[in-house]
């Protein structure tokens, strides 16, 4: 997953720097839920985008992030 500059991971609460997350593990057949806790740092309209790789196959998924307000 990474992130653009207007969303920020946010752990135990607090805004982290990182932008990128990298996740390995087995996904199961159909739809995988991975929660991440994320807070608009900067109003605008965002996409994130995730990557999904195993083996030769690839996908890409963008996700739209609106913000309204800090």
């Amino acid at each position: 997953l990474e992130l653009p500059d207007g969303i920020a991971m946010v752990q135990d609460g607090q805004v982290v720097s990182d932008r990128r997350l990298q996740w390995d593990g087995d996904l199961q057949s159909g739809r995988n839920l991975i929660p991440l806790t994320v807070r608009g740092v900067e109003r605008g309209q965002w996409r994130g985008t995730v990557l999904i790789e195993k083996g030769l196959a690839r996908k890409e998924q963008s996700i739209d992030i609106k913000v309204n307000g800090i």
